[in-house]
């Protein structure tokens, strides 16, 4: 029957591959929608800090909307089931993810530090705080977040989860893991390297799911990451630089350090990286009947 090139029978609810493609041309869509708003409102507004902002409330708002109207009425799912539960440990578990991510961009720099690859050229303190400190620190936290919540609810949320339905769970994790690194290789300076680096990260991320059932932990990672890589210490972030508390010189092998698009294009990445991932699976240890027993098999 030509209902069932449509619909699952079992499910009684569209397949995989059509909810998905629902969800790209919505998001399509809806962005559209909403660059011509802001077009007809004037545009974006001149003040840097103003602009990152828009942008900021900009994806939380499309990715939370694009989400709710697919999962509920396409996926005929709860928003919830994706991994957003609070009751199960939320709360500590962005925490987790938040410090792992800080110990992790703290080796980094300790790393090239130690190796003479960075040296601090002077802080950024005197500045932010003529700038007022609070404004600037409020706005570096809220882009990180913003980001985390727009990429983390995409695809290890929506993406991952619909393709693990339709292909199953290892297929999912490898496609939308080479995806998610090859869309930053369309950022400032990404190399093949870069693009191949970022996938190795991703697992990371997607782990942070696997290991909980939930999103809150990979939140947290990819929050943490954005904020203690670029605003803390100072470095690019997938080739994009922001004001940041420290100024460093960077020198050294590119290979290592990962240049101008920052330590996500660099191979030291790669073993701190795996220090997170030991790191996480111990404090997971514990938790029972999650994806990962799936993925396992």
């Amino acid at each position: 029957m030509i209902k069932n090139i449509f619909i699952n029978p079992t499910e009684h609810r569209l397949r995989t591959g059509w909810r998905i493609t629902i969800f790209i041309i919505l998001f399509i869509v809806l962005a559209k929608v909403f660059n011509v708003i802001i077009k007809l409102l004037g545009g974006p507004p001149d003040d840097h800090f103003l602009s990152e902002m828009l942008k900021s409330v900009f994806v939380v708002t499309l990715s939370t909307i694009v989400v709710l109207i697919t999962r509920i009425f396409f996926d005929k799912r709860t928003v919830k089931s994706l991994g957003l539960s609070i009751k199960t440990r939320g709360i500590s578990d962005l925490f987790i993810g938040f410090i792992i991510s800080g110990l992790m961009i703290s080796l980094i720099y300790l790393i090239l530090s130690i190796t003479g690859s960075v040296k601090i050229v002077n802080t950024g303190f005197e500045n932010v705080l003529l700038n007022n400190s609070l404004t600037l620190f409020v706005w570096l936290i809220l882009i990180g977040v913003a980001v985390a919540w727009f990429e983390e609810l995409t695809f290890r949320g929506y993406l991952l989860q619909n393709l693990a339905d339709g292909i199953g769970l290892r297929w999912a994790v490898v496609l939308t893991s080479l995806l998610f690194g090859f869309i930053h290789m369309a950022n400032p300076n990404a190399t093949l390297l870069s693009g191949i680096i970022i996938t190795i990260i991703t697992f990371i991320l997607v782990l942070g799911w696997l290991r909980t059932g939930q999103l809150w932990i990979s939140f947290g990672l990819h929050a943490g990451w954005n904020f203690f890589l670029g605003p803390v210490f100072g470095f690019p972030v997938s080739g994009l630089k922001e004001d940041s508390f420290l100024h460093l010189n960077i020198s050294g092998s590119k290979f290592l350090t990962g240049g101008e698009f920052g330590p996500e294009g660099g191979f030291l990445v790669i073993p701190v990286i795996i220090i997170g991932i030991i790191i996480l699976m111990f404090l997971t240890r514990r938790r029972k009947d999650t994806p990962w027993f799936q993925f396992k098999l």
